[in-house]
Order: C-alpha cells, then sequence, then structure tokens
C-alpha cells in the first residue's frame, strides 16, 4: 500500500482549484529558456507551500516501492515554485503532472475484492458459503460481508455508510449477488445492485434456495450466467467455475483439488 496516496491526491485536487481560481497567470521564461504561462500567488499561498512539504515526504516514504514514479514527482518539485519579485510563481504543468502521477498510482493501487451482497435473512446460507473459502486462505483482505464476523465492519471504523463508501470506491470488486425474495424485500440490497451496475462491476448472482430465474428483476440481466443453490444436478459444478473465478480474481492459487472437493460438498449438504 502507498503511504499517504489518497490524502495527496486530495491536497493535489485542492492545489489545481486554487492555481485556477485564485491565481492570476502570467508569461515568464523558465530555467531553460521557454516562455511559459504559469499562475502566481503572493509568497504565502495558501495551501500551496504546505501540497510540497507533503509531496517531498510523499515521494521519500514511497521510493523504495515506486522508484520511477517518486523520481518524477521529486523532478516535478525541483520545478515547481520559484520567485519572481514579490511574488511566487508556481509551474502550473509540473502541478498537472504530479496530479496525472498520483491518479496513476491510485488506479495500480485499487486492491481487488469479493464483496458479497445478501439479505440479512438470507446469513445462514452467506456465512457457510463465507465459511468455506475461509478454509482456503481468503481474509478480510479478500471477502467483505457485513453479516460474517471477521469480514464485516471492523470495530472501531467509525461511520457504517463511510467504511461501506470507502469499500465501493476505494477496491475493484467482483460483486456476489445472492438473490432471493428477502433480497429485492431490502432496500440496502437494492442499493448495492444498482452501485454495482451504475460501476460496471464485475458479477456474479447466485440463485438461493426457492428462488428462480423467472424472478430476476431490477439492474440484473436475467440472461447473465447464473446458477441455484438448490440445483442439485449443477451446483457442484458451477461452485467449481465460481471458486476458480474467485481465485483467479484475487490472483491467488487455487486449492487442491480433493481438499477443495471435500468442503464444497459440506457447504452442499448443509444447504439441507
Amino acid at each position: 500500500m502507498i503511504i499517504d496516496l489518497q490524502k495527496n491526491v486530495e491536497m493535489s485536487k485542492r492545489v489545481l482549484e486554487l492555481l485556477n481560481v485564485k491565481g492570476t497567470f502570467e508569461n515568464i521564461i523558465d530555467a531553460r529558456g521557454v516562455m511559459i504561462t504559469v499562475p502566481r500567488c503572493k509568497r504565502n499561498c495558501v495551501g500551496v507551500d504546505t501540497y510540497i512539504k507533503s509531496l517531498t515526504q510523499f515521494a521519500l516514504d514511497n521510493k523504495n516501492k515506486y522508484p520511477n514514479e517518486m523520481f518524477e514527482i521529486e523532478e516535478a518539485l525541483r520545478e515547481i515554485k520559484f520567485p519572481a519579485g514579490d511574488h511566487i510563481c508556481f509551474n502550473f504543468y509540473q502541478v498537472v503532472r504530479i496530479d496525472e502521477i498520483l491518479k496513476l498510482l491510485q488506479y495500480k493501487n485499487h486492491k481487488r475484492k469479493i464483496f458479497i451482497s445478501h439479505a440479512e435473512k438470507d446469513k445462514k446460507i452467506v456465512k457457510s458459503f463465507v465459511t468455506l473459502f475461509a478454509k482456503f486462505g481468503l481474509t478480510r483482505e479478500h471477502i467483505f460481508c457485513s453479516s460474517v464476523e471477521g469480514y464485516n465492519i471492523p470495530i472501531g471504523s467509525g461511520d457504517i455508510y463511510e467504511y461501506l463508501l470507502k469499500e465501493y470506491t476505494g477496491n475493484e470488486l467482483l460483486v456476489l449477488m445472492f438473490l432471493s425474495n428477502n433480497y429485492y424485500s431490502s432496500a440496502a440490497c437494492l442499493n448495492e445492485m444498482g452501485a454495482a451496475w451504475i460501476r460496471k462491476d464485475t458479477y456474479q448472482t447466485i440463485l438461493m434456495p426457492g428462488f428462480d430465474f423467472v424472478h430476476i428483476k431490477g439492474a440484473i440481466n436475467p440472461r447473465d450466467i447464473s446458477f441455484r443453490l438448490d440445483d442439485v444436478e449443477l451446483r457442484k459444478s458451477k461452485l467449481d467455475e465460481l471458486k476458480d473465478l474467485i481465485f483467479k480474481y484475487l490472483d491467488l492459487p487455487l486449492p487442491e483439488d480433493s481438499a477443495w472437493i471435500k468442503e464444497r460438498n459440506k457447504f452442499i449438504k448443509s444447504l439441507g
């Protein structure tokens, strides 16, 4: 994980707005003899000095993991400001350059995660499903499931909705939707379904026992590949395919076949 990435992304955005709105622009000759248009502020231009100090520390803290990007940031910082009479000029293009580097790093650091969307009333089966994958090493780092201890919102995480928003915006998600009548009766579930559709997340629908394909509605395409947990002919092979999808998505080695089959069959037996 990159130290203080999000803080510096937000600060970069504010500085760009500051220089665009509050700065006045002028043409100058830079150190290479090239005329450039730059914004200028008074010497104590609020926010920019803090931004430079923060980015200097940011580049130092993350140099080992991302040497090329940190070198570029340090290079841009050396050219970012210079005195001009009673003002300080800022090289707007270097600010933009840093902003682009930070956004690229942000994209690279989106973690892949499994987000399980389900109704509270269906948590018994969902808990058994999470337990199945927990036996093969998947932890809170890999799965979020609101109703399963150890995979839900950690104690001390603050506001529930802010935490969920962070899960949705800070990660690249494979959303598993456990569809049922309970699911379609839940406003929270329908919000999660809608968010997955808007974000264009990869998703997989799994039909709870007693729920059939004809009942699928909303943002989900009923023609998308799904499977029913009470389909005794196909559920073994479909669970195998889902296992492959999950481990491939997370870039993790597949479980050993015999161990997987044993635990998969236990899960199926728990369905009744």
